[in-house]
């Protein structure tokens, strides 16, 4: 993977044990360990529990809860351990400056066109105004979408769904961005960003299932 991506980092989504294959590796501790000395720089997990004790055992690397916060105790939870949440709603964006005092990191999560979790463009606007009004305390450190037929890579709606991921991009200059997944990562060097989020490829299996060159009809 490292061939492939080039300099982005690497983010190690480390959900459902590795996609199963955790086990074999001593559970999540000898999995993360075996990570980082592979040159994965931050961990991504579900849930915020689940990052819980990843962070306590590496307390100095980065861990993103990629189903964000749904309420109070969520926002509350990653914040005492340190855990970045990707924020995919307004509410929970606002509950999350709420709780945090407007001063912790977090992911913004934008729809590009996977129609499943994120803001839409007008929703990043409003998140844009505050931070534009209010200073950068309230900018994301990173900026986040997710490709709906990376695995198809002959698809036309990975390059539509880059074109609007750029376009936001330009809304929040300053945040690191982080937009392939594993599929993602060999649709070339355009889609890799700051960061990529491997998970299949890195455990040996083929996120690459059809190159047929359809292209998904936007909703």
């Amino acid at each position: 993977m490292r061939e492939v991506c080039g300099d982005a980092a690497l983010h190690a989504v480390i959900k459902a044990g590795a996609y199963g294959l955790g086990s074999g590796l001593g559970g999540t501790d000898g999995l993360t360990d075996k990570l980082l000395s592979l040159g994965c720089s931050a961990f991504v997990v579900a849930e915020w529990e689940a990052g819980v004790s990843v962070r306590a055992r590496h307390p100095s690397v980065c861990c993103f809860a990629l189903n964000g916060i749904v309420n109070r105790k969520d926002a509350e939870g990653c914040l005492t351990h340190g855990i970045l949440p990707t924020v995919n709603t307004l509410d929970s964006w606002r509950l999350w400056c709420e709780v945090s005092g407007g001063v912790a990191p977090y992911a913004l999560l934008v729809d590009t066109g996977m129609n499943r979790l994120g803001l839409r463009g007008e929703e990043a606007r409003v998140v844009y105004d505050r931070v534009r009004g209010e200073g950068k305390r309230f900018s994301p450190l990173w900026l986040m979408s997710h490709l709906a037929c990376a695995d198809d890579q002959g698809s036309q709606y990975n390059a539509k769904q880059l074109e609007r991921f750029r376009e936001v991009c330009l809304l929040f200059p300053d945040s690191y961005k982080s937009f392939a997944n594993s599929a993602g990562c060999f649709l070339g060097s355009e889609y890799h960003f700051d960061a990529v989020r491997v998970g299949a490829a890195m455990y040996g299996l083929n996120p690459v299932t059809r190159s047929c060159g359809g292209r998904k009809e936007e909703a």
